[in-house]
């Protein structure tokens, strides 16, 4: 058997394997898909609104001229805002942590 012949098998066998692993891997997140799908589209509305910080302006002051009448109080406002911010914080923690 020439040297080509045996890096050739040697390649098929490789690629047959990250096959195997690839299937193997896909087989493990399945159940999580979902979850991901979900929390995908929520990175994609937040670097959406981080590229568009009229929008979020506009958004915000319609919600303050609204007032307390509406349901919407200053308080609560604030409380999802902090709440957002911790969010936020956490995750880009959390993606700073992975990239290392």
């Amino acid at each position: 058997m020439s040297r080509l012949d045996e890096l050739q098998a040697r390649r098929a066998r490789l690629v047959a394997r990250a096959q195997a692993e690839r299937a193997q891997i896909a087989g493990l997140l399945r159940p999580v898909a979902g979850l991901a799908r979900i929390a995908d589209l929520g990175w994609s509305a937040v670097r959406w609104l981080r590229e568009r910080p009229l929008v979020v302006a506009a958004a915000l002051g319609l919600v303050l001229a609204a007032g307390p009448r509406r349901g919407v109080s200053l308080v609560g406002l604030v409380r999802l805002a902090m709440g957002a911010w911790q969010a936020w914080r956490w995750a880009s923690r959390a993606a700073a942590a992975a990239r290392e």
